[in-house]
């Protein structure tokens, strides 16, 4: 198994715009504020040094209608292939699918798949903790297929109703995490997000008031904060590396005051 570099946010799944209710950030160093897109989605971990990436998403959104909390549900899948190992330009990898679903490649080569409640399909199969990939092949990327069979992540704990910016936000993670290599967490409002992540066996992750200084008021909930478990696995086809990612996100929307 190739070794994997340190993990941090990237525009993956904005690339492929993804439509959620959650605002996305661009590729950041930790503890950064980096500028985040239009585009709706989680974070979606990068690695370095491979060919591309394989994300499966499970994606919880908890918004207010009329007063009362509203939970939807989506799931998600990502294909991106690289010209070069490590690189971000993307190639065409030829049809794919997972679960027997095809993705849509998109204008700038990434594959993206949504499912969930009102659309066709309702989901991916996501449930049986299979995401059984066929990646057909094209120029440089070999044709392969591969079960990433590992159960999804999950974090079974509370996200916060509000983010108050003169103090630290701390989520307890202890017991409430499952099948995670790391956790993030995230607060997104406006045009600028801050997040930290740690391990998945961490008992908690925090975000300084420092960090949270930065973000502005938002009182229409308009703000989303993510906790977001996830796993990696690097597998090699044809020559090349492919890391295939498990990923859970828990989404808020909030206020910021």
């Amino acid at each position: 198994m190739k070794k994997l570099t340190t993990l941090s946010v990237a525009a993956s799944l904005a690339m492929a715009g993804a439509v959620t209710s959650c605002k996305k950030s661009s590729t950041p160093s930790p503890g950064t504020t980096p500028t985040t897109t239009s585009t709706s989605t989680a974070p979606t971990p990068k690695v370095g040094s491979v060919d591309g990436i394989f994300v499966s998403l499970k994606l919880d959104v908890i918004t207010v209608t009329m007063g009362f909390p509203v939970t939807v549900k989506n799931e998600n899948a990502l294909a991106n292939f690289f010209s070069t190992a490590g690189g971000s330009t993307m190639v065409d990898g030829g049809a794919v699918s997972v679960n027997t679903f095809a993705l849509t490649k998109q204008s700038n080569n990434s594959y993206f798949k949504t499912a969930g409640m009102g659309m066709t399909p309702a989901d991916l199969d996501f449930d049986s903790d299979n995401s059984n990939w066929s990646v057909g092949g094209a120029g440089s990327v070999p044709a392969f297929t591969y079960n990433h069979s590992v159960a999804f992540p999950d974090f079974t704990g509370t996200v916060p109703d509000s983010i108050p910016r003169a103090n630290a936000l701390t989520v307890s993670l202890s017991g409430k995490v499952s099948n995670a290599d790391s956790v993030i967490l995230l607060v997104a409002a406006g045009s600028t997000s801050v997040y930290r992540t740690v391990a998945g066996t961490a008992s908690s992750v925090s975000i300084p008031a420092a960090d949270l200084a930065t973000l502005p008021m938002v009182t229409n909930k308009s703000a989303i904060v993510e906790v977001v478990p996830y796993r990696v696995t690097v597998s090699t086809h044809g020559g090349k590396h492919y890391a295939f990612i498990k990923e859970y996100a828990a989404v808020k929307s909030v206020n910021v005051n």
